[in-house]
């Protein structure tokens, strides 16, 4: 995983450079200086060596190159006509079965056997088709740059990493059909039609995802045929000519037996993988659907998707009338396709890249050049992930975070490619390099940047300087490449740590209320047994609530174990030593229920019940392989998770709310991730996963605001990514991770409020600022009520704000006819009441009325409880929260309490959990801040102050005041 990362990382600063570095001055020239081939020629040969080499030291897929080497020796040794008729495995049509016999044929006359070579000679045709793509871009190239230029954009895809590992390492073959894809929508472009009818019939004998492009095809024929001096001889001679493209592919493929083709093709498209996708990351894979079952509902989505992908490329192809959109919508086809249509496999989105590169060489749109670094990107991780990661082990890895991370990132490229789409083709304002590459008007000469300086010098001061400065302000700061690059690596960096390992993506699911009765099960024969685990649903056991499980041998000699401590969601497990045929299951409470129970003999198998009575029990029994060999937190729930993840449970089915000690907003945001992935640990700790993930952006677009400079954003956004305590915070299903979320929020907008003034600023925009600081305030106390700590800091500096403005009132009125920073005296006189009338009135709604309605909202789980007494539930919660916070909390004494002042220096930090893995090896979480962060800002916190008083640092008092607002409410 590390590796792959790292290639990334380079793969950006690689493009990145080579835009600013070569292209944009080369491109920007469109100018053919000479000819020389050579630079292409060398290139290829690097490119075909380093393929070659990586094609023989690395053997590939399992699976796809055993079936590729099986598949060439079988069709040169049985003969074409037998290929299909053979009792084995074959998913491809005919197509690639003619290279294959050629490959099998140099096998066989060489007497290779194993090694490098066989990988390699397998491998040769995707490398061989590669690199003539590449001469088909360096071919376009010519007709608008020099061969240097042709050779550097053929080279993106020689040395294209995705492309790499396709052929030559993964062994895949998708590289074929691409050529002859791009071939054909070349020849569609030149408006060379009978020749791009019988190249797309190839495509299609070689791999029917070839059908993914038909709706291009159709688009040149509607151009060429029909609105390009359209006549009914020109109609006949394309259908004709059509015919004889079908004609052909039926006589290629006569030789397999026309029944098996048909038969082959029929189960490929409509059988075979009945998924919703298979590994690839797109839009079911960001919903956890990783080889979930087609159903026919969901069936019939897909092909409704297909159809409007179809129609939305039609209608993006003939409403274009740009030159240069065929490539740019055969791209759009197969990433769509790939992204929203279900049954997709993790390379399908292969020939996008191509498609897009010659995009970027046919326009020069930095929008297509970034369009093609995202795709290939895209299309590494996707094969590499599953060539290195996921192949070394599949049930770690088979419904793995990574897979939902990465499809998330997929929907924002397809956003992106969206958007440049309707922007470039649609409205046909492409942006090309030629005009990036002229000189900007800012960029003056030394001449006129001297004569603008003089002019100031020259112009008059304003009558007087004020001691407050009134600045304006946006509600985003300037945000350069640099900070865009930064925020998206620092972020996928860190969402690749936080997602790795958060939690089994399954548990069981099916329950068995014990209290309403006993289950027995029959073991077959008496069976020695040497531990029991179960699995608790939504009610724990204490004191009231009890779990018996009784043992019966083969002479009802009964044995009997009374249970009065167990966490919900959670694996118990609990050793024993006994002999029996019967287990019974019982309890003496109300509201019990299991999900699973399994009884383990001695050599640690799990030992499968005969029957179990009654039989509606036997769902106790239905889901044997979601038992653990340990319990720990990655299959159930550890600390506070046993009150929040059990909440969340119960607002998705509407039970009565067992945790009321914090509001419910927190706890709603977990019911979602349980709604989305079940109710299982990744599901009840996604979403704050999720939004500890979205804090980093946040605190780099806050600290750039505050700080002004990227480079100091990207330190800070650093520190922060590195915390512990934000890393274990947001991992766990409590709701910490909410009210902290909304806080950082509430105080951006405040300080975007707090650093600007309703003179320069428009008022409107002022008013923004705190409406959504306000939105904010009310969500963060209605995810938990420390929420109304940070309010009380955000009333101060609101507050300072104020008595700034009235500073500058007073000091206008003193001083009526002069000016500050271009602001008129006379003006802050005559709008400063009004103005501030209106926002304090304003306010109200903002920090009253709209916190307290979204409150108010966040208790409809509440009020769908069957136990529910309208408002009045809210009201009571609101008295119980009080009391059992200022009363029991407050009074009460535990071994792992610490002092506030403890807290800062991390003298004890928070133990979460701990558990055994083996006799030697143990393992923990524990939540505690980077020293680094913490230890150095108790000294930072007094600079800050020093700050204060020695240069009236107004960003210094706003930390401060902020800083202290969650810190001295404790301090009692």
């Amino acid at each position: 995983m590390t590796g792959i990362i790292i290639t990334i990382a380079l793969v950006l600063a690689a493009a990145y450079a080579l835009w600013n570095v070569y292209l944009v001055p080369s491109l920007g020239k469109s100018t053919k200086t000479h000819s020389n081939v050579s630079y292409f020629i060398m290139a290829s040969a690097a490119a075909f060596i380093l393929r070659l080499i990586l094609a023989g030291v690395y053997r590939g897929h399992t699976t796809d190159i055993s079936c590729f080497i099986g598949w060439s020796g079988a069709i040169f040794q049985n003969g074409i006509s037998q290929f299909y008729k053979l009792d084995m495995f074959h998913d491809y049509p005919p197509g690639y079965m003619y290279v294959l016999y050629i490959v099998g044929a140099v096998i066989n006359l060489f007497k290779i056997q194993e090694g490098a070579v066989l990988y390699a000679i397998v491998k040769l045709p995707a490398i061989i088709c590669d690199i003539l793509a590449a001469l088909i871009v360096f071919k376009i190239s010519r007709r608008k740059f020099s061969d240097n230029v042709s050779t550097i954009l053929a080279a993106m895809y020689l040395f294209n990493p995705a492309a790499i590992v396709n052929c030559s390492l993964w062994g895949q073959v998708d590289s074929v059909y691409t050529l002859f894809i791009l071939m054909m929508i070349y020849l569609v472009s030149e408006k060379k039609m009978f020749a791009s009818y019988f190249v797309y019939a190839i495509a299609l004998l070689i791999k029917p995802q070839a059908f993914i492009f038909a709706p291009l095809l159709i688009g040149g024929i509607i151009e060429n045929v029909f609105m390009d001096n359209f006549s009914i001889k020109k109609l006949m001679t394309n259908l004709s000519i059509g015919a004889l493209a079908i004609i052909t592919m039926l006589l290629l493929a006569l030789p397999f037996g026309l029944p098996q083709i048909i038969e082959q093709y029929k189960i490929t498209i409509m059988e075979q993988y009945p998924y919703l996708t298979v590994n690839a990351m797109n839009l079911w894979g960001a919903l956890g659907k990783n080889w979930n079952q087609l159903s026919p509902v969901t069936g019939i989505l897909g092909y409704t998707l297909i159809a409007a992908i179809t129609a939305y490329s039609l209608y993006l192809f003939l409403k274009s009338k740009n030159s240069a959109k065929y490539y740019f919508v055969g791209g759009v086809l197969a990433f769509f396709t790939y992204m929203l249509s279900t049954k997709m496999h993790d390379r399908y989105a292969f020939p996008v890249m191509i498609l897009m590169l010659m995009a970027f060489v046919t326009t020069s749109s930095k929008k297509n050049y970034i369009t093609y670094i995202l795709v290939t990107l895209s299309q590494f991780f996707n094969t590499a992930w599953v060539l290195f990661v996921y192949e070394k082990d599949m049930n770690a890895y088979f419904k793995s975070p990574v897979i939902i991370v990465a499809s998330i990132i997929n929907l924002a490229i397809l956003a992106f490619i969206f958007y440049t789409g309707q922007k470039d083709y649609i409205a046909d304002k492409i942006v090309t390099i030629d005009s990036i590459s002229e000189k900007p008007p800012a960029q003056q000469s030394a001449v006129s940047k001297k004569k603008n300086k003089e002019q100031k010098k020259t112009q008059p001061a304003s009558d007087n300087v004020h001691p407050y400065k009134i600045e304006a302000s946006s509600l985003l700061p300037k945000i350069a490449k640099i900070d865009i690059i930064a925020m998206l690596i620092i972020t996928a960096v860190y969402s690749c740590t936080a997602l790795y390992d958060l939690g089994d993506m399954h548990a069981p699911e099916t329950e068995y209320m014990v209290s309403d009765g006993a289950v027995t099960i029959d073991l077959g024969a008496e069976k020695n047994i040497s531990k029991y685990k179960f699995f608790l649903g939504s009610y724990e056991l204490n004191e009231n609530r009890n779990l018996k499980i009784s043992f019966a041998d083969a002479n009802n000699n009964v044995s009997e174990e009374n249970l009065t401590s167990g966490s919900v969601f959670h694996w118990e497990f609990k050793d024993i030593s006994a002999k029996a045929q019967y287990v019974t299951i019982s309890t003496e409470s109300d509201n019990l229920s299991l999900k699973e129970f399994a009884v383990i003999d001695d050599n640690g198998n799990i030992i499968q019940p005969v029957s179990a009575a009654p039989s509606s029990g036997s769902s106790l029994f239905d889901e044997q392989d979601e038992v653990p060999e340990f319990s720990t937190f990655r299959n159930g729930t550890y600390f506070d998770e046993i009150y929040h993840a059990r909440t969340g449970y119960e607002f998705v089915h509407s039970m009565s709310v067992y945790e009321w000690t914090h509001p419910p907003l927190g706890k709603i945001f977990i019911a979602i991730g349980i709604m989305l992935f079940g109710m299982c640990p990744f599901g009840w700790r996604i979403a704050g996963t999720i939004f500890g993930i979205i804090m980093i952006p946040i605190i780099y677009i806050f600290a750039k605001k505050l700080l002004k400079k990227s480079w100091l954003a990207i330190v800070t956004c650093l520190l922060f990514t590195f915390d512990f305590m934000h890393f274990a915070q947001t991992r766990i299903a409590t709701i910490d991770v909410y009210v902290t979320f909304f806080i950082m929020l509430m105080y951006y907008f405040m300080y975007k409020y707090y650093s600007s003034s309703f003179y320069s600023t428009s008022f409107k925009k002022g008013l923004i600022s705190l409406a959504l600081c306000g939105i904010c305030m009310g969500l963060g106390i209605a995810s938990k009520w420390t929420g109304m700590y940070a309010g009380i800091g955000l009333a101060v500096l609101f507050c300072i704000t104020v008595y700034k403005r009235a500073r500058e009132y007073d000091y206008a009125q003193k001083h009526p006819k002069g000016s500050t920073n271009g602001i008129s005296h006379q003006y802050i006189i005559d709008n400063f009441k009004p103005y501030m009338t209106k926002t304090i009135l304003w306010c109200v709604l903002f920090f009253i009325a709209i916190p307290a309605a979204i409150y108010c909202l966040s208790y409809i789980p509440y009020l769908k409880a069957p136990d529910a007494n309208g408002f009045q539930t809210i009201i009571d919660n609101q008295n119980s929260m009080y009391a059992y916070h200022a009363k029991t909390v407050l009074g009460s004494e535990h071994p792992f309490s610490s002092r506030w002042y403890e807290w800062i220096i991390m003298k004890r930090p928070i133990w979460y959990y701990s558990g055994t893995i083996t006799e030697e090896l143990k393992e923990g979480i524990s939540s505690f801040g980077n020293p680094l962060v913490w230890w150095l800002g108790i000294p930072a916190f007094f600079y800050m102050i020093y700050r204060i008083f020695k240069n009236r640092d107004k960003n210094s008092l706003f930390l401060v005041i902020a800083y202290l607002a969650q810190l001295v409410s404790w301090i009692p």
